[in-house]
């Protein structure tokens, strides 16, 4: 288990753009994107309980057409920018996620967010941004409720 942080902009299952040249592996890594760097994610991962994912500020994470960011119980924080385009999505969403001041999080063109539970608690700290907000789905019967 380790903490891996971006080296530089580059595609996230790409060794060079991580610091040690090892991309992490959700499974027992947490992840950092450092500030000024885009990572683009072109692929699915899975965010485990107890394993987390930071976007520094001025930090991007680009999720392309076959970008998944599956949250099964761990911890996405966003103080830069989450962008979710073409047919991306940040998908089976049962963790946490913590919108930091200035987090930024850009849903377009046929890019999702998809609920697996009734209601989301976000924390959200300072001021952040959430443009161009396109599908959200959720699993249950009901509406889906966002906040207390």
């Amino acid at each position: 288990m380790a903490t891996i942080t971006s080296n530089a902009t580059g595609v996230w299952a790409t060794d060079a753009t991580w610091v040690g040249g090892t991309a992490p592996n959700m499974a027992v890594d947490d992840a950092i994107v450092a500030a000024g760097h885009a990572v683009t994610l072109g692929s699915a991962i899975t965010i485990g309980a107890g394993r987390s994912i930071t976007i520094n500020a001025t930090g991007l994470i680009y999720m392309n057409a076959s970008g998944r960011l599956y949250l099964h119980g761990g911890l996405l924080t966003i103080a830069g920018t989450l962008d979710i385009a073409g047919a991306g999505a940040l998908a089976e969403f049962y963790g946490s996620v913590i919108m930091a001041a200035g987090g930024k999080v850009y849903i377009t063109g046929q890019g999702y967010v998809r609920f697996s539970r009734r209601e989301l608690q976000p924390v959200v700290t300072g001021d952040h941004t959430v443009i161009d907000f396109g599908k959200v789905y959720g699993y249950s019967s009901g509406p889906v409720k966002i906040g207390a």
